[in-house]
């Protein structure tokens, strides 16, 4: 018998294929299983931009000021969102008349937080005479709210020159 290299060739090919299944054959299986989860926790966040009434001379008239209070939440159903605000840390304050504090012996500023433009509903901490704000949950999925919180300082007189701040705390109830 003649081997030609066309011959060759062929041989290679047929040695190569053959080589590359062998290792193909098995020898049984195995079968198991693979655990997946998630857990999905009620979870909301609530944040606040600054409330700042600015730079005066004094109180003389009132003044008014906005800022915005923002809600988000992963959670759903037939319970509201309550939002509460406290008193804040001033000394002698309520959530009807909140006291801003400046230097040691400055006489506090007096100033309030209403849920409404015209200034008639106090945004307080849910006590008789100072509501929290409700908020609808949608029956599906999560939600984000933002609210306008507006404040107002009453005018005042004998107010000392200095910088006056206050911290208030703010609740979510979901």
């Amino acid at each position: 018998m003649k081997v030609t290299t066309a011959t060759r060739i062929i041989s290679a090919v047929a040695f190569a294929q053959a080589s590359m299944f062998a290792g193909a054959a098995s020898a049984g299986t195995s079968t198991g299983s693979l655990a997946v989860s998630l857990t999905i926790i009620d979870g909301c966040t609530i944040s606040a931009n600054p409330l700042n009434f600015g730079t005066v001379s004094g109180i003389p008239t009132n003044l008014d000021a906005t800022t915005q209070i923002g809600v988000t939440c992963n959670t759903y159903g037939p319970t509201p969102y309550v939002v509460s605000l406290d008193k804040g840390v001033g000394a002698g304050a309520t959530v009807t008349a909140r006291k801003m504090t400046g230097a040691a012996g400055a006489t506090p500023v007096t100033y309030s937080l209403y849920q409404d433009a015209g200034h008639n509903i106090v945004w307080g901490d849910g006590s008789a005479g100072a509501p929290s704000y409700t908020i609808s949950k949608p029956t599906t999925g999560g939600t984000s709210w933002t609210g306008t919180v507006y404040g107002r300082v009453p005018s005042q007189n004998g107010i000392t020159s200095t910088t006056y701040t206050d911290t208030v705390q703010m609740t979510l109830s979901y």
